[in-house]
């Protein structure tokens, strides 16, 4: 389930957080540990699934924005040992009771029809995703025609939707864990955004599932996409959290 959500995070998550990596470029040194081959602490082999993710693994900062959070929650709970912390940016927790109010949204069901929203979408993926992308100031039209393009092929645009169809598989895993984590989990809304007043419930959800470090962190001037709103902002929360956790890392 990890590595299917993980393998179908499109090429534009890449670009949108070109802002925020450039100014996580010191911080990135040691917010991640990676065993090259030969050099793991474990003696068994690799996980596959951490080898897809980057490869042998030692510790690491997990931040996911939207579907990106579900996966870094969700590898979180499959290889705690591994997470050094955990945030989720914009992002609810398929399978927990303050999802029922995110899974009646129209665009959910209407991406996890079968084969209906390929032939919808098909030569109209620019007026599908300004749709989504309507904040101008945020999103030129160059933007929407860069992501247009990146989904014109049937492939790429089906592996979208297919992230949306997994959802079920994730929120029967979420559901079935129970089991107690410390590791750090922060959940980080935009300040206007419709999640900002879900997150003190989901926050609730996570703690009544085990996650016994949970906390809340509110991105002002921003509504959805974060990253894009507030870059300077997403990179300093990011810094602050993985210093605070390097800091308490045994490895460093």
């Amino acid at each position: 389930m990890l590595r299917k959500y993980a393998m179908r995070i499109s090429v534009n998550k890449r670009w949108k957080l070109k802002t925020v990596a450039v100014c996580l470029a010191v911080v990135c040194v040691v917010a991640a540990r990676v065993a090259m081959p030969g050099q793991s602490p474990s003696k068994q082999p690799p996980d596959p699934a951490l080898a897809t993710l980057g490869g042998g693994l030692i510790s690491s900062t997990a931040v996911g924005h939207d579907v990106g959070g579900m996966v870094a929650y969700a590898f979180a709970r499959l290889y705690p040992e591994t997470s050094r912390g955990v945030m989720l940016l914009e992002a609810p927790v398929p399978g927990l009771d303050s999802w029922e109010e995110v899974k009646a949204r129209w665009h959910i069901r209407f991406h996890q029809t079968p084969d209906l929203p390929e032939q919808l979408l098909a030569g109209r993926e620019a007026i599908y995703i300004r749709h989504f992308l309507d904040d101008r100031n945020i999103f030129s039209d160059a933007d929407v025609a860069r992501y247009a393009k990146s989904y014109a092929a049937p492939e790429h645009l089906r592996a979208l939707l297919e992230m949306y169809r997994a959802i079920p598989a994730n929120e029967k895993f979420n559901a079935a864990q129970r089991s107690t984590i410390g590791v750090p989990l922060v959940l980080a809304p935009g300040e206007n955004s419709p999640f900002e007043r879900l997150m003190p419930r989901l926050a609730e959800d996570l703690r009544a599932h085990g996650c016994a470090n949970v906390k809340l962190e509110i991105i002002k001037n921003s509504v959805h996409y974060v990253v894009n709103e507030q870059p300077e902002t997403v990179a300093e929360l990011i810094q602050r959290y993985a210093r605070q956790e390097v800091s308490q890392d045994a490895y460093v």
